[in-house]
């Protein structure tokens, strides 16, 4: 029922955005929120990265 999926609260467990720390990737982030890497190419798309590896200490990243 898609109105019952509309009206579901989010994960609670999952953040909405990220901080970058000294040393990560988005994969490592991806890993870290999600428990595995399917999740680089949606972090890199609602943040407007094009480069995988192009990630800067400081940084906030919105998590789908």
């Amino acid at each position: 029922d898609a109105t019952v999926a509309a009206n579901t609260p989010p994960d609670e467990n999952k953040p909405e955005s990220y901080v970058v720390q000294k040393g990560d990737s988005l994969y490592s982030i991806s890993r870290r929120i999600y428990e595995n890497e399917d999740m680089v190419e949606q972090i890199c798309q609602l943040n407007g990265i094009t480069n995988v590896n192009l990630i800067y200490e400081g940084q906030t990243l919105k998590l789908p």
